[in-house]
């Protein structure tokens, strides 16, 4: 048994999202009589959520993150048949979890600068507001971490057969891949806003203070994000075969040769709510046209 743990440091503010993470490996190898060998590992990455901010917490910039884990989980198979034949079988799982939210949404204090913006796809935490003349930003719009999350499941199962048969080493093998993403996000449905001096300035001069146009609610420009769907789930699959022979025609002269096989699906969504656009295809929702 293998058990193998490492602790990254976290830097000083503003921190990165992946210090005081924790990285284990821990791997078990057997044999089964003689002929068969057995390995699983499985390897875990995860960090706790830190809300380090330049700012008090309810007018923070900064995005924690929670979830923040990925395993990666492996089986191996080896079976011998005879002297001349081995088999080998691997299956592998990985999965990367992964929510960022607004620090601010953290904050008690922040419900009071929620919903007092009409017309956003949202008010339920609270907006992104940028300024000119240097002034720093307050406030993010990533949203909620659990509305904001992303997840990738992809498994993998291979095989391949090893035949020694004289002066020939043959090679079959295939692999099978199940791709996906599982992605959902909220972000800037509260807007972002920016306010320069020029609303509160004078025409044709030099003049004005942004944070004086911020408290004038005088905006110089804003952006919201509106979504009919805030969650979209894209898979694809893949298919290999190949064979190889390697030939050892002479004591100096070794021929390998093979050949190989890849079908890589189209990605879709898993609701079938994805749609792509092709300048030939004919339009079924447009009668074909």
């Amino acid at each position: 048994i293998i058990w193998y743990i490492m602790t990254i440091t976290p830097l000083a503010i503003p921190d990165v999202l992946l210090g005081h993470t924790n990285d284990w490996l821990v791997r078990i190898d057997g044999n089964w009589r003689d002929v068969d060998h057995f390995a699983v590992s499985v390897r875990y990455q995860g960090a706790a959520p830190l809300f380090n901010s330049r700012l008090p917490l309810p007018i923070s910039e900064e995005v924690f993150t929670a979830p923040q884990y990925s395993f990666v989980d492996r089986f191996n198979w080896d079976h011998t048949f005879s002297s001349t034949v081995l088999n080998n079988v691997n299956f592998g799982y990985l999965d990367r979890n992964e929510g960022y939210g607004s620090i601010a949404i953290t904050a008690s204090e922040s419900s009071s600068l929620m919903g007092l913006i009409p017309g956003v796809a949202s008010s339920n935490f609270p907006p992104r507001l940028d300024f000119g003349d240097g002034f720093q930003s307050m406030g993010n719009n990533s949203g909620f971490n659990t509305k904001n999350r992303t997840e990738r499941p992809t498994y993998i199962v291979n095989d391949l057969l090893t035949w020694v048969r004289g002066k020939h080493t043959f090679k079959f093998g295939g692999e099978l891949r199940r791709l996906g993403e599982n992605n959902r996000t909220n972000t800037n449905e509260s807007g972002t806003y920016y306010f320069d001096p020029n609303q509160t300035g004078l025409p044709g001069t030099t003049s004005g203070n942004a944070m004086a146009s911020f408290l004038l609610e005088q905006v110089s420009s804003a952006n919201v994000d509106y979504r009919t769907a805030s969650s979209w789930y894209p898979r694809a699959n893949a298919i290999i075969f190949h064979f190889g022979d390697t030939w050892k025609v002479k004591p100096r002269l070794t021929l390998t040769l093979g050949v190989r096989y890849d079908r890589f699906s189209p990605s879709s969504e898993k609701y079938n709510r994805s749609t792509f656009f092709d300048p030939l295809g004919a339009n079924p929702s447009a009668g074909g046209l």
